[in-house]
């Protein structure tokens, strides 16, 4: 999946000029956290709903409110900006703001603001990958062999017509195996769990579902 497929494309910005006042209304009125600092189309910097809050405390000592309300954005913006392509995977995305840690990335394609994501729109995009939204069950299965393995569990999925609404294989780090990760859709999945055990497959995941696993 690519950032272009989940980015906010209706971004609301400033320009260094505009006021802290300005900020806090964008922030306020749109219930945004983030606003990308633009001037001739470009991204020059960032601010953020904490940035501008925090602006008497932090930056401008005691001044009267006046002068804070009508203080230039620039003063306070972030200037060096991490940004991401639309055509990024979203997984690269995602580490991209884990490593950095952020909470937004701007999108910008040939040199212009297209965009913006979101931790939040980052999690909810892991939710309908997983699956977690759909009634399924959750089934986690050692697997020292992950392709001859998954093929035994798609074809005793097919025989209950059962199918997989996500898929995942990670490494087990105390077992330095590989780890299946599927969500089927199915509620009752006792009678394909037991199929999976008597192919030879280990579940890890359910312990307890009222059969003899």
């Amino acid at each position: 999946m690519l950032v272009e497929e989940i980015m906010i494309q209706r971004v609301y910005t400033v320009a260094p000029t505009d006021t802290v006042r300005m900020g806090l209304v964008l922030i306020q009125q749109y219930e945004i956290r983030h606003i990308p600092v633009v001037e001739d189309g470009h991204l020059v910097g960032i601010v953020s709903d904490r940035d501008l809050r925090d602006v008497c405390p932090s930056t401008l000592g005691c001044e009267e409110k006046s002068e804070i309300w009508n203080t230039p954005i620039a003063k306070i913006m972030k200037r060096e900006v991490i940004t991401a392509h639309p055509l990024d995977f979203i997984d690269e995305a995602a580490y991209t703001m884990y490593s950095a840690r952020i909470s937004c990335l701007p999108i910008v394609s040939n040199g212009e603001l297209v965009g913006i994501i979101t931790a939040t729109d980052l999690l909810s995009t892991l939710v309908e990958l997983m699956g977690v939204h759909n009634p399924t069950t959750r089934v986690e299965i050692e697997s020292p062999n992950p392709v001859e393995n998954l093929q035994m569990v798609t074809k005793i999925l097919a025989q209950y017509t059962c199918h997989i609404d996500s898929l995942m294989v990670m490494p087990d780090t105390p077992t330095k195996k590989q780890r299946i990760i599927l969500r089927i859709t199915t509620m009752n999945p006792g009678d394909i769990l037991l199929a999976f055990k008597h192919s030879g497959l280990r579940i890890l995941w359910p312990h307890d579902l009222g059969v003899d696993l």
